[in-house]
């Protein structure tokens, strides 16, 4: 007696064409597979691109700044910063100004010798302390501080003095996340005025 080959494979299930039917199954369900994780790799760009959008927007935001401080008085963003520093607290020494702005002590005093060449800021000795040097704005300092366009520190510094204790930390962590990625060994950069980056 002859094989009976459809009891291998019964009628039903099989289609036009050839295919069993688990065959086919395995196929559309394979199918699907690939429709949902290009959905989720497309949802995926597009979260990154978003976020990149952001990134564009929040360093558009901060170079109109620094452009409309160097037009007032042509000085930097750091720069006016610390001339709004010196008009705020009077007599402030480059220690304490560093500290203010968060910078390096050495790029504190790079700035401050840039503001006195250029006759911003002028040096006094301390009335009880001679070691120690005080700085003050000039009358050309003084008028450019009243010209300088808000926020004196900078928009950034601005808008991430604003944010609630726990918007601060969670995009710290997630900043340091991505810091991580970029692999970057320039920690100096950290210390460093946004205008100088």
């Amino acid at each position: 007696m002859g094989t009976n080959t459809s009891a291998e494979i019964p009628t039903h299930a099989i289609e036009p064409g050839g295919y069993d039917r688990t065959t086919r199954i395995t196929q559309v369900n394979s199918m699907k597979r690939r429709v949902r994780q290009s959905a989720v790799a497309s949802r995926h760009d597009s979260l990154s691109l978003d976020v990149l959008k952001q990134f564009r927007l929040i360093y558009g935001a901060v170079h109109r700044h620094f452009r409309a401080v160097e037009r007032r008085c042509g000085l930097s963003g750091a720069q006016a910063w610390m001339v709004r520093e010196l008009a705020r607290v009077p007599s402030l020494g480059v220690s304490e100004l560093a500290k203010r702005m968060s910078v390096h002590q050495s790029t504190a005093s790079q700035l401050v010798e840039k503001l006195v060449r250029a006759g911003f800021v002028e040096r006094a000795t301390h009335g009880e302390d001679r070691r120690r040097v005080k700085l003050q704005l000039t009358r050309r300092g003084s008028a450019c501080a009243r010209r300088l366009p808000p926020p004196a520190e900078g928009v950034l510094p601005r808008a991430l003095d604003t944010l609630s204790d726990a918007s601060l930390r969670a995009l710290r962590a997630h900043l340091a996340e991505l810091i991580s990625l970029l692999q970057t060994r320039r920690a100096q950069d950290a210390r460093a005025p946004l205008g100088k980056l």
